[in-house]
């Protein structure tokens, strides 16, 4: 996430609430319409799916998922499950959102335009 945003993402911890998900517990199902939140992971492991066939494992402290449905007010283009260690995220709601967006929303466009339309 650092490497999108040119702020120190640790200004903005006390604003993220962390939740934690057993292993297998749907933490954003796809088609969803309330698209309000994104999620840092902290800890554990994820996996996205779009209709039933993983396209994405997230692994790494810092990944971040969910940021399309608020950068573009969209339904949910894919679920994601945490993994088999289960998975501790930083939630990070709109508002929170919105401000690091301003200042660094370029950056997480571009990235989500690669991460998304790049083959599989």
């Amino acid at each position: 996430l650092i490497e999108y945003y040119p702020f120190n993402v640790a200004e903005y911890s006390s604003l993220m609430p962390q939740e934690e998900y057993e292993p297998g517990q749907i933490i954003i199902k796809q088609g969803d319409k309330n698209g309000d939140k994104m999620y840092i992971l902290e800890g554990g492991n994820a996996a996205a799916f779009i209709d039933g066939k993983e396209v994405f494992a997230y692994k790494e402290e810092g990944e971040y998922f969910g940021e399309l449905a608020l950068l573009y007010n969209q339904p949910r283009k894919a679920s994601v499950v945490a993994g088999d260690l289960g998975a501790m995220v930083a939630v990070v709601n709109r508002s929170v959102f919105d401000r690091m967006v301003a200042i660094g929303g370029d950056s997480m466009r571009q990235h989500a335009r690669e991460m998304y339309t790049s083959p599989k």
